[in-house]
């Protein structure tokens, strides 16, 4: 009879024991976790994320009217130089079949190098303004990265945090049974004497 009560105090020592030491680590666990998770900051950044991916998806729309543009121009200019290059090669009208003179292919050739010029003008303006677009984006995008990691850091923090809550409980719990294993081992210490 007294080893077996030898027996069960050295079991309930090894509980008190083995709860202690999960308390202590549970204790230490809640104190490393310093963070709080704030709500409000997390959903600020996932508006904040949809702003960012709103402006993006303008940028690339702005960006494609930009490259229409340019290719409008391009077309437009290809077929002025080869408006010019034509009238220089012919002597005499398809159509009318009158002589070509020269003031009316100078006529032409001034009114060409002058599209020509603004055509070039315009397309000059279009790629800077393409090249600040495409800046933009890129820029736009590494924003989005940066908020992007921020949100997922928020995340971290709000798992830490209900892990944290959890593990809250659990001491609590611990420190039940804790009290409990003590409150028996007294009762029996004092039913000894």
């Amino acid at each position: 009879d007294i080893e077996k009560s030898k027996v069960m105090i050295f079991a309930k020592k090894e509980n008190i024991f083995s709860i202690k030491k999960e308390i202590d680590s549970i204790s230490q666990t809640i104190l490393d976790f310093k963070e709080q998770f704030k709500e409000n900051v997390y959903f600020l950044a996932v508006e904040n994320i949809k702003k960012k991916m709103q402006v993006i998806e303008e940028l690339n729309f702005e960006k494609a009217g930009i490259s229409a543009r340019i290719g409008a121009f391009n077309k437009e200019l290809e077929e002025t130089k080869n408006k010019k290059d034509r009238i220089f090669k012919i002597d005499i009208c398809p159509t009318c079949l009158q002589t070509v003179s020269g003031s009316y292919k100078q006529n032409v050739l001034t009114e060409a190098e002058s599209k020509i010029a603004s055509i070039n003008s315009a397309l000059s303006k279009l790629r800077n303004d393409f090249e600040v677009c495409s800046k933009n984006i890129e820029n736009e995008r590494k924003d989005l990265g940066a908020l992007e990691d921020k949100k997922t850091e928020l995340e971290k923090i709000r798992l830490k945090s209900e892990e944290t809550e959890k593990l809250k409980i659990k001491l609590v719990e611990l420190e039940k049974q804790k009290q409990f294993y003590w409150n028996i081992k007294r009762s029996n210490a004092g039913s000894r004497c």
